[in-house]
């Protein structure tokens, strides 16, 4: 049976005010506004261990509203921990890094176009990458960024000829193959699933073209990459893509447009976003869950759309005021069984990190 509207039913602990970020040597990172945390017990304690020197005007006042952070899209966005001990984070209005050993993580490199971008990777310390997002309604030329001093300093790596793309969505490390990955998008051959060289020297263009290749993320393991279509305009599809034999599977039908995923062991979990369209189910966030190598894909949970979603709906209200409802996931290796969840729009579960163990969620997959 799917679970609805009950984000904490089943969860062994819930925090509230605290978004996840990523693994790294089996520590939960969490970001607070402009503070970062980790943990080792899944919330039940936090350790601060940075805090970013906000180039925000009002940051005291923002700070203190999640519905503000949400409305500004001020949170950190993506984080990486580099092996020096230098940590790099993406916030609105530029990339942040702290160097090891100090307390804040300073502004190294502010963003021209767009807000910020949506893509972070790295291999090792040797380049952390990141690519331009913004409308691009030009179809000017789109940049990839790197750094090759753990964040310190950026320069372009790579450019995509004008016309080619809109621009860039995802880019995921694989230290399986000493590649990247890059997904680009929005519009016919816009939409591109690209493997990239350790140094940016050779793109190849793996699958291109529709809204069937038009993907957000990418989640890398051994032998496949999960994704998932991103198409307001089209039925989306859970992806993999096997990387050895070059076979694409189109292997469960999803309600909305996806962001977000995350492989435990074997196991995958999608989520869905609210995104307005005329055809796709925007009341609420669903996630599925199915074996990379047996299928059996069910939904998990349902969590509904909260009010100030449903107000940034209708007519007189811009287009994506109050962000697209969804659910997100931690990024890297989790270090054991359990399932972090963390809600943006939804019905209860909005700026909370909810945590399931395996019973629980291997339950609710089975009761689907």
């Amino acid at each position: 049976m799917l679970s609805r509207g009950l984000p904490g039913r089943g969860a062994f602990k819930t925090v509230r005010g605290t978004k996840p970020l990523i693994y790294h040597d089996g520590s939960l990172y969490c970001s607070r506004f402009d503070k970062i945390l980790k943990t080792n017990d899944y919330g039940e304690t936090f350790e601060q261990v940075g805090r970013l020197d906000l180039q925000l005007s009002h940051a005291g006042v923002i700070g203190m509203s999640s519905l503000a952070q949400r409305l500004l899209r001020a949170q950190v966005y993506r984080m990486r921990v580099l092996p020096n001990g230098n940590c790099v984070y993406i916030f609105k209005g530029g990339i942040y890094t702290q160097r090891a050993g100090e307390p804040l993580a300073y502004l190294c490199h502010p963003i021209e176009r767009g807000s910020r971008p949506i893509s972070l990777a790295n291999r090792g310390d040797e380049l952390i990458v990141f690519g331009e997002y913004w409308s691009n309604n030009e179809r000017e030329p789109v940049h990839i960024y790197g750094s090759h001093d753990g964040g310190i300093t950026w320069d372009v790596i790579y450019s995509f000829d004008a016309r080619a793309i809109r621009h860039v969505h995802g880019i995921s490390y694989d230290p399986f193959d000493d590649c990247f990955w890059i997904c680009t998008g929005d519009y016919d051959d816009e939409c591109r699933l690209i493997r990239a060289s350790k140094d940016f020297s050779d793109l190849q263009i793996v699958r291109q073209g529709g809204q069937g290749f038009r993907f957000y993320s990418i989640t890398v393991t051994e032998d496949i990459l999960l994704t998932a279509t991103d198409s307001p305009i089209e039925p989306n599809q859970i992806c993999l893509y096997h990387k050895q034999t070059d076979r694409f599977d189109r292997v469960a039908p999803i309600e909305n447009s996806n962001f977000y995923h995350c492989v435990i062991g074997r196991q995958a979990f999608v989520s869905t976003n609210a995104e307005a369209s005329e055809t796709h189910d925007e009341s609420a966030s669903y996630v599925w869950t199915g074996s990379l190598d047996e299928g059996g894909w069910d939904h998990l949970f349902s969590f509904p759309v909260d009010i100030p979603y449903r107000i940034s709906t209708m007519p007189f209200v811009p287009d994506g005021l109050f962000q697209f409802s969804r659910v997100y996931f931690p990024e890297g290796d989790a270090p054991d069984d359990i399932l972090v969840c963390y809600g943006t729009g939804l019905s209860g579960f909005s700026d909370v990190m909810a945590c399931y163990r395996r019973d629980a969620w291997q339950a609710r997959a089975l009761a689907a």
